[in-house]
């Protein structure tokens, strides 16, 4: 008896075996990001300018706010036409630089910080769902929108997006 197109196609391919799968977390660490490098937010030209702040500049951890914020850092100083170089004023998640040109054009300019979480992720297949065939080399369900998460032991850890995750394990 011959089998039908359909059969045939499910006939080839690899075979997984489908498991519920639970996600759990566990937050390790937190670490500073600058979010899109230096923004101008102020400019003029004035040979008698002068700004004042700190040499440099550092992230500290605010356990109140349970983020990473600019600190000033080095020493008290100034910029001016006939001092040349960029002062630092920290206000939280912000920090702003001065500098100055010998041509009097100054810039004022922001940096933004954000706090980025690292977690630690564990995968723990449960129940049996069933079986699903995937064409050799591709991921299991990726054809029915599934993204691969990890691999974590003979596991292949998928997705659906919807905050569901499955354990495949081939046959």
């Amino acid at each position: 008896m011959r089998k039908s197109r359909k059969a045939g196609l499910f006939d080839r391919g690899v075979k997984w075996i489908k498991y519920a799968c639970i996600r759990e977390y566990e937050l390790v660490g937190r670490y500073p990001e600058n979010i899109g490098g230096w923004e101008r937010i102020d400019s003029g030209d004035d040979l008698t300018a002068r700004f004042e702040g700190y040499s440099s500049f550092d992230y500290a951890w605010d356990a109140t706010t349970e983020q990473y914020i600019y600190e000033g850092t080095g020493f008290w100083t100034y910029c001016t036409v006939d001092h040349i170089e960029s002062v630092y004023i920290a206000d939280g998640t912000s920090l702003y630089r001065w500098s100055m040109q010998t041509t009097g054009f100054w810039a004022k300019e922001k940096l933004t910080c954000r706090t980025v979480k690292m977690y630690d992720y564990r995968y723990y297949p449960g129940d049996k769902i069933g079986f699903v065939r995937a064409v050799e080399g591709e991921y299991p369900n990726a054809k029915n929108g599934y993204t691969y998460v990890a691999t974590k032991d003979e596991y292949t850890i998928m997705t659906d997006g919807s905050g569901n995750y499955y354990a495949y394990k081939r046959a």
